[in-house]
């Protein structure tokens, strides 16, 4: 994946009249061992074999890239001290916030979460021409946003979703909306994680209730229903297994709900 811009707080480098560049001939952009994974290790006595104690990445991602003025007509020109101001101001985080990556692919809407831990002047002349930005993440591979939306019309439907992310394991919705199409007590299963049923009673027609499942928060749009006594706190998830990835959805009552969920890409930037 080549990448050529990124957005920021909604924001494009682009959109500040910045480019990627290259100021030592070298590639614009590098990461950290692509995510190596580290296997600890203990000897088995009596032989050479070792058994393997526990897995784990060595590290999240980090990156260094080089950016300049858009000039299109070639060659370096010069950034002032409020452009520096700007950028820097804009860039300043102490948190780790979304960071999309963009390459010739505009469909490509891949992310990461990462603090700019860095943004160096690069001088010529005593003139300041770029930035080199130093970016450090939460994770050892990207993001990238999948949704799907369900409508069930009777009690009990059946939906099979095939959850292909690059990294086995659990995986929580950002967000879990449903509009209610009928009163009653709504409940979804997942075949592949049998002992978590997420249950809400007295549901009423039209409710909307929005549930973000990673940060554990969940909020209606009816005022009189005491969702936070009639919720279970059994969070949904999606289940990602080597040999099974088709998660068999079972929904109590009828519904319409959307669901978006990340999965990790493990791609090479470039």
């Amino acid at each position: 994946m080549l990448l050529l811009d990124f957005e920021f707080r909604n924001i494009s480098l682009s959109d500040f009249g910045y480019m990627r560049c290259d100021f030592n001939n070298t590639t614009g952009i590098t990461i950290s061992q692509n995510a190596k994974l580290v296997i600890n290790n203990i000897s088995t006595p009596r032989n050479n074999r070792y058994r393997k104690t526990s897995t784990n990445y060595e590290a999240p991602l980090s990156l260094t890239m080089q950016i300049c003025k858009n000039n299109c007509n070639g060659g370096s020109e010069e950034i002032s001290l409020l452009e520096t101001s700007q950028l820097i101001r804009w860039l300043t985080s102490k948190r780790y916030e979304k960071i999309i990556v963009k390459d010739k692919d505009l469909n490509n809407r891949l992310y990461f979460y990462g603090i700019f831990t860095a943004v160096r002047e690069v001088l010529s002349n005593g003139k300041t021409i770029g930035f080199e930005l130093q970016i450090e993440t939460n994770l050892p591979y990207l993001l990238n946003n999948e949704v799907i939306t369900l409508n069930s019309t009777t009690t009990k439907n059946i939906h099979n979703i095939s959850c292909l992310s690059d990294e086995y394991g659990d995986i929580y919705p950002t967000m879990f909306k449903i509009t209610m199409l009928q009163n009653g007590d709504f409940s979804i299963k997942n075949n592949l994680d049998e002992n978590r049923t997420m249950y809400i009673s007295d549901c009423s027609n039209g409710e909307i209730i929005t549930i973000n499942c990673d940060d554990k928060t969940i909020e209606t749009t009816f005022d009189n229903h005491n969702i936070a006594n009639d919720f279970n706190y059994k969070f949904f998830r999606f289940i990602n297994e080597y040999l099974n990835s088709t998660n068999i959805l079972t929904v109590s009552i009828p519904c319409d709900i959307y669901i978006e969920y990340p999965v990790a890409r493990k791609v090479d930037i470039q």
